[in-house]
């Protein structure tokens, strides 16, 4: 039985990555050149960021935009010198809340303010590229039958290379755009990250705003946008940078809240599950989010248990072996090699498969200069990521569904 369900879980995953692989090499978009550039204005929620609001104030202010820009920072009820910052800037405009209510509350009530046709969101930690805004634009006004309702830019790290940590989220970083990358070319990319991610403001003001109550609202008002029948689209030509957890511990925290916004919005939109209505999104898509999930604990779990399972039948023969040296001889390593169990070999062989196709991926979409430098270090962590991580990542799928399902209340701690 658990032969049949390895070979199941590796074709599912073989067969996805064929997919993507073909749908990368017929990637083809023919984007219209803007006489005028419509009105747009950078929405900057910012919660206790002295330290990091200004360099994302100026990296705003330096944009290559054409049309009408506007900057609306939106205090949080901060704790330190962020408003004080943010005066410092004649051209930029305050809200200051009088009570910390959270990130969507915080987008919502600038919102609520924004006259112009289109506005983005960009975190109080990151930096934008020069060019980012008016490289991303232009995807709004493609000549298809279905309207872009939101367009997202291409994410990257801005501290990558100090630790174990920052080295293995640049890989996943780098896998996950991507993704949104072929997503977005099946049209059915359905998340609106916080990093210069822009909306059309009419939208999302008729869908009812950002969601106050899910801790991942950017996923969630992506899924409603598609939901509505507008697309969201990804801008490889528009990078950005954002600052990423550098401990472990940081880390699980992150992600542990994204899990429990996954399952959040998935519970709340459940609708949407094999409903012809919604196309291959429906039928398609959003399904497989779930469905991967519990392939992946399957997966991971029978992997498990084969490796304790060998270790423990090795430690039991190498103590019932009369002779050490004879358990080493060439016969013997020969003939346990022969007698491999497919379940840990076809796993071995799917790996090197995937991490062909990331160093193929590295070089040609993501263009990066990654493993130019500290090659081991790099490579040390592709391994973590490929051969680790899946492990790492089933704790925080299950940590996170367990405290949503009991309905533990998220500690945002204090931000340093």
């Amino acid at each position: 039985m658990i032969n049949q369900l390895v070979t199941i879980i590796v074709f599912f995953g073989v067969y996805i990555i064929s997919f993507w692989v073909l749908t990368m090499f017929n990637i083809e978009r023919k984007l219209p050149k803007l006489s005028k550039y419509p009105s747009i204005t950078i929405l900057i929620p910012a919660y206790n960021e002295e330290e990091g609001i200004r360099r994302t104030i100026e990296s705003c202010l330096k944009l290559d935009y054409p049309g009408v820009l506007e900057l609306l920072v939106v205090d949080d009820a901060s704790k330190d010198n962020t408003c004080g910052i943010v005066k410092e800037y004649g051209q930029v405009k305050l809200l200051s809340l009088k009570k910390n209510r959270g990130k969507a509350a915080a987008v919502n009530k600038g919102l609520k303010q924004i006259k112009t046709e289109y506005f983005s969101i960009v975190d109080a930690d990151s930096v934008v590229s020069s060019k980012s805004l008016k490289k991303a634009m232009p995807l709004f006004y493609r000549k298809d039958k279905e309207k872009v309702g939101a367009v997202i830019s291409k994410l990257k790290p801005e501290n990558e290379d100090r630790n174990l940590v920052e080295r293995t989220q640049v890989i996943e970083y780098m896998i996950v755009g991507l993704v949104r990358n072929l997503l977005a070319n099946l049209r059915l990319l359905h998340i609106t990250p916080g990093v210069l991610s822009i909306y059309k403001t009419d939208l999302v003001k008729k869908l009812g705003y950002f969601d106050e109550n899910n801790l991942t609202e950017d996923y969630e008002i992506g899924v409603r946008i598609r939901k509505s029948g507008h697309l969201v689209d990804f801008s490889d030509e528009s990078l950005v940078f954002t600052r990423t957890p550098n401990t472990w511990r940081q880390l699980f925290k992150q992600r542990i809240r994204w899990a429990r916004g996954f399952f959040q919005t998935h519970f709340k939109h459940k609708d949407i599950y094999f409903n012809k209505k919604h196309g291959l999104f429906g039928l398609y898509e959003f399904p497989l989010n779930m469905f991967s999930i519990i392939v992946l604990l399957t997966a991971v779990s029978i992997f498990a248990y084969n490796i304790f399972r060998g270790v423990y039948e090795f430690l039991f023969k190498l103590i019932n072996t009369p002779s050490l040296i004879s358990w080493f001889e060439w016969q013997g390593l020969y003939a346990a090699l022969l007698a491999t169990d497919s379940q840990l070999l076809i796993p071995i062989i799917f790996t090197v498969f995937v991490t062909l196709f990331f160093v193929y991926f590295v070089k040609t979409f993501y263009s990066s200069d990654f493993f130019k430098k500290n090659k081991t270090r790099k490579f040390l962590a592709l391994f973590l990521y490929i051969f680790i991580y899946s492990y790492i990542y089933v704790y925080i799928i299950l940590k996170g569904l367990f405290m949503e399902l009991t309905g533990k209340k998220y500690d945002w701690g204090t931000k340093k």
